[in-house]
C-alpha cells in the first residue's frame, strides 16, 4: 500500500471520530435528552451513583442563571443535595455566584441547611459575612433562622455580636428566638450586654429592639448570671441603665450568691455602684465572710469606691455578720474621714468591746505616727475618753500600756479623767508607776492624778514605785516624784 493511501485513510477515520465525538457532546440547552439517554443506559442512578459530568453541567446551569436548564436536570432526577465543600454543593454555589436562583432550587427541595467546611449554613454565612441582600433571599427561601453555627450560637446572636441594627431587625421579623440559648446559656440579650466596650446608637438600639421583641431580663447563663449581672460584672452602663428602666430584678443572685451590687463592687465599677445604689439596690448585702459591699472596700482601701457607695446612700455604721462596722475595720486616714464625715458612729463597738479609738491604741501593725493621727482624728471628732475595754481599760490607760506617748499627750491635752480605774481599781498612775515609764507619771501627776488613789488591792502609786523591778535610779525618781507630789504609802499596805 502506498504511503498516500495510508495518509487517505488516515485523516478518513481522523474525521470519522471527530464526527462521534460531537455527535454525543451535549450543548447546555439539550441537557434533558443527553441526560435521558444516559439513564437509559444506567448512567444516572437516582439512589446509588453519581454522575459527575451532569453534576458540573448542573454548577454551571446554576452560575449562569440557566433556570430552564436546572429544572430539566432536576426532572431527570439529579440530586441538589450532592458535595461536601463549597465548589460542588449547588446551594453553595448558587450563594457564592448566583445567589438570585437560591429560590429556585429551594422549590426543588434544595437543602437550604448544607453546612460548609466551617460549619456555616448559608444564612449563618450571610450575617456573617453582613450580607441584608443574601440574608433576605435565604429567609424567603424558607432557610432556617435558629440554625447553630459551629460553637452553638444562632444568626441572631452573630448578627447582635457584630452590632448590626439592621441585620438584627431583619432576623426578629423572620421570627428568630430572642430568648434562645447557647452552649454557656447565653442569649442574645446577654452578649449585647456583656460587652464593656459598647457605645453608639446602634449598642442601645440592639437591647432596645431586643427588649421590643420579648428578651426575657430573668434568663440566667449557667452560673447564673442575668442581664443585669453582666453589665454590672463588665462596666456596662449604658447596658446597665436601658435594663433598669425595663425592670430588671436588682437583687437576683448568681450561683455563688452575689448580688449585681455585690458584682459590681468586686469588679470596682463605680458607675455601675452608682446606678444601681440609686435605683435601689441592697447595700446591707453580705459576702460569704459577712462583709457589706462599704466593708469590703474599706478593708481594701479603696478610697473612691468608699466615696460612691457612701454617696450612693451605703448606711455607714452597716455591720459585717461579728457585729463590726466600717470604721472599725478602718485603717486608712482619708477612708477614716470619709467615714467620719458621712457620720460614722466613732464609739461603735464590735464583738470584742473595742471602740475605733481603744483599737488605733493598741494597733501593733501600724507606726506611732499613724496611730497618733488616727487617734486625732477621733478625738477631734468627739471620741469617747472613757470608753472601755471587756477590761475596763480607758483610752488613756491602754496609752500607758501600749507606750503611746504621742496619744497620751494627746488625751491629756483633751482634758480626759486622769483617775478612772480599770476594773482592778489600778489608775492610769499606777500603771505608770507600774511601766517605770517616768515622763507618764510626770505628765499625770501634772496633769492633777490622784497620788494616793488606792486600788482593789489597797495598794497606791508608791507602793508600786517601792516593789518596781525595775533599775533602782527610775525607781528612786519617781518615788521622788511621787512624794513631792504628796504620795503616801497605804497603812494597810
Amino acid at each position: 500500500m502506498s504511503p498516500e493511501l495510508i495518509l487517505i485513510i488516515l485523516i478518513t477515520l481522523i474525521a470519522a471520530l471527530a464526527a462521534i465525538v460531537y455527535a454525543i457532546k451535549p450543548a447546555e440547552g439539550d441537557a434533558a435528552n443527553t441526560a435521558i439517554k444516559d439513564d437509559k443506559s444506567g448512567l444516572l442512578d437516582r439512589q446509588s451513583s453519581r454522575n459527575k459530568p451532569e453534576e458540573a453541567r448542573l454548577l454551571n446551569a446554576i452560575k449562569n442563571n440557566d433556570s430552564a436548564a436546572i429544572k430539566r436536570y432536576v426532572d431527570l432526577g439529579l440530586s441538589l443535595n450532592y458535595g461536601t465543600c463549597d465548589e460542588t454543593t449547588p446551594i453553595w454555589v448558587a450563594y457564592n455566584y448566583n445567589p438570585g436562583v437560591i429560590e429556585l432550587l429551594a422549590q426543588y427541595q434544595a437543602n437550604l441547611e448544607k453546612k460548609n467546611d466551617v460549619g456555616l449554613t448559608p444564612l449563618m454565612n450571610a450575617v456573617v459575612e453582613n450580607s441584608i441582600d443574601k440574608v433576605s433571599l435565604l429567609i424567603s427561601a424558607g432557610a432556617n433562622v435558629e440554625s447553630l453555627d459551629y460553637s452553638g450560637w444562632t444568626p441572631l446572636m452573630n448578627a447582635v455580636d457584630a452590632k448590626n441594627m439592621n441585620m438584627v431587625s431583619v432576623l426578629l421579623e423572620a421570627g428568630a428566638n430572642v430568648n434562645a440559648q447557647e452552649a454557656l446559656g447565653r442569649t442574645a440579650l446577654h452578649l449585647i450586654v456583656n460587652d464593656s466596650s459598647g457605645s453608639g446608637s446602634d449598642y442601645e438600639d440592639i437591647i432596645n429592639r431586643l427588649l421590643e421583641a420579648g428578651a426575657d431580663l430573668g434568663i440566667k447563663t449557667k452560673n447564673g448570671a442575668t442581664p443585669l449581672f453582666l453589665s454590672a460584672s463588665n462596666g456596662s452602663l449604658k447596658a446597665m441603665e436601658i435594663l433598669l428602666r425595663a425592670g430588671a430584678d436588682l437583687e437576683e443572685p448568681d450561683h455563688n450568691g452575689c448580688t449585681p451590687l455585690m458584682c459590681a463592687v468586686n469588679y470596682r465599677n463605680e458607675a455601675e455602684v452608682s446606678a444601681l445604689l440609686k435605683a435601689g439596690a441592697n447595700a446591707e448585702v453580705k459576702t460569704e465572710q459577712g462583709w457589706t459591699p462599704l466593708i469590703l472596700m474599706v478593708i481594701e482601701e479603696n478610697e473612691s469606691m468608699v466615696k460612691a457607695l457612701l454617696q450612693g446612700g451605703a448606711a455607714v455604721d452597716a455591720p459585717d455578720s461579728e457585729g463590726l462596722t466600717p470604721l472599725l475595720w478602718a485603717e486608712s486616714k482619708a477612708i477614716i474621714e470619709l467615714l467620719i464625715d458621712a457620720g460614722a458612729n466613732i464609739d461603735a463597738q464590735g464583738g470584742d468591746s473595742w471602740a475605733p479609738l481603744l483599737k488605733t491604741i493598741a494597733d501593733p501593725t501600724s507606726s506611732e505616727d499613724h496611730n497618733a493621727d488616727i487617734a486625732n482624728l477621733l478625738i477631734s471628732a468627739g471620741a469617747n475618753l472613757e470608753v472601755k475595754t471587756e477590761f475596763g481599760h480607758t483610752p488613756l490607760h491602754l496609752s500607758i500600756l501600749e507606750n503611746r506617748l504621742k496619744i497620751f499627750e494627746q488625751l491629756l491635752n483633751a482634758g480626759v479623767n486622769v483617775d478612772t480605774p480599770c476594773s482592778d481599781g489600778m489608775t492610769p498612775l499606777m500603771y505608770a508607776v507600774s511601766a517605770d515609764n517616768k515622763a507618764m507619771v510626770k505628765a499625770l501627776i501634772n496633769a492633777g492624778a490622784n497620788v494616793n488613789a488606792e486600788g482593789n488591792s489597797g495598794r497606791r502609786a508608791l507602793t508600786f514605785a517601792r516593789i518596781s523591778k525595775q533599775s533602782e535610779r527610775d525607781c528612786v525618781d519617781i518615788t521622788k516624784l511621787l512624794v513631792e507630789a504628796g504620795a503616801r504609802e497605804a497603812v494597810r499596805a
